[in-house]
């Protein structure tokens, strides 16, 4: 395993799901910067809220343009995509992305590293958010979604494509990161139980060509 693709639209509080697996020494996490670190402007500087950590990658952010163009591209290319903000290539590689909701079958397709799908309803992931920052979020960039029109339209199609993909594969929605670190085959510190969110783990051991 090299990878760990976690998915979902933006305010699905997917990065909280990825956080729950990110405290582990089995995890690189390389990627980890101030720049890369974002938190809730509205939370008390006292006890500030974790938002975002580490590298997001997508059309318009720091990594990830290129996935505008998924289709065209190839495995070794997408490898060099995913490597680039990371220097430790012996440890597992959280990838988080929103623009690979449209690309599962393919993704799945290509790698056989677990895929992490976190889902909520488009208007609860609209309001999130917007509460978490919306536009003003320093990191990730979000502006390659344009305005909030854009941006409800995006949800609703990543949103539809995770569920297609759930339905499809007949996956089951886990209680809390504990089950979720359970099938991935990690430990890392906290708990997280997943009470106002769906999230999904697909798992395959076939070989995938190259």
């Amino acid at each position: 395993m090299k990878y760990i693709f976690v998915v979902g639209a933006p305010g699905s509080r997917w990065s909280g799901v990825a956080k729950s697996i990110y405290y582990s020494d089995q995890i690189d996490q390389s990627d980890d910067s101030p720049e890369r670190t974002y938190y809730n402007p509205k939370s008390s500087p006292k006890a500030k809220q974790l938002m975002h950590r580490g590298a997001y990658f997508d059309p318009g952010m720091e990594f990830g343009e290129q996935l505008k163009d998924f289709d065209s591209l190839s495995k070794e290319q997408l490898i060099k995509i995913f490597d680039a903000p990371f220097k430790n290539t012996d440890k597992i590689k959280i990838i988080k992305s929103h623009v690979l909701c449209e690309h599962l079958e393919k993704l799945t397709s290509m790698f056989d590293d677990p895929l992490v799908l976190v889902y909520r309803h488009d208007q609860d992931c609209f309001d999130w958010w917007q509460e978490a920052g919306g536009w003003k979020i320093t990191y990730p960039n979000y502006q390659w979604y344009k305005d909030d029109e854009n941006m409800k339209l995006q949800i609703k199609k990543q949103n539809q494509n995770i569920r297609a993909f759930v339905d499809k594969n007949k996956l089951y929605s886990l209680n809390d990161n504990l089950e979720l670190q359970k099938l991935l085959g990690i430990k890392s510190l906290g708990y997280n139980r997943f009470t106002d969110v769906e999230v999904y783990c697909n798992i395959t051991n076939e070989s995938k060509d190259t």
